[in-house]
């Protein structure tokens, strides 16, 4: 991968890769499963908003010089994500499978919307406005993957276990 663009796509469709292990684990009624990898899947998700939110907004804040600009639209849907993650895991917690899927499509079509908009309009910003800070920031990124951080990294694990 040589850009933002790339890695962050790619973290995306790990990130939906590893939910519908979650799903599959609750149509089967593998509570302990659903559980173990929604708690997996959160704490990818976690650290590839985290990305965004620490590193890659405050650098395209700061080089489009928009303050209320699309990072704020993206800060606000990721608060939106967490509550249906953690509505997922409580209802995840108490065997609740009506309760999980309300929660799980809002979040299946919030997510798609939200990740929309990051990889036809954000992304290419960031790799047009950062330029070779965007590589350097692709770097952390790689380095908080290889730290056991976000979908990709997770999911590489389990297939390296196989």
């Amino acid at each position: 991968m040589h850009s933002l663009f790339d890695y962050l796509k790619d973290e995306h469709e790990h990130c939906d890769a590893d939910f519908v292990r979650t799903e599959s684990a609750v149509a089967a009624q593998r509570w302990d499963d659903a559980l173990a990898a929604h708690r997996e899947f959160e704490a990818g998700h976690a650290a590839h908003l985290s990305f965004e939110e620490d590193k890659l907004f405050p650098e395209l804040d700061r080089h489009s010089g928009m303050m209320a600009g699309p990072t704020d639209v993206m800060r606000r849907e990721h608060g939106q994500l967490r509550r249906l993650l953690a509505a997922m895991g409580e209802a995840l917690r108490t065997h609740d499978s009506e309760a999980f899927y309300e929660q799980a499509d809002l979040f299946r079509v919030m997510n798609h919307q939200h990740n929309q908009k990051e990889e036809n309009m954000l992304y290419p910003m960031a790799d047009k406005l950062l330029g070779t800070r965007g590589v350097a920031m692709l770097q952390v990124a790689r380095d908080l993957q290889h730290g056991g951080q976000g979908c990709a990294c997770a999911r590489a694990a389990r297939e390296a276990a196989s």
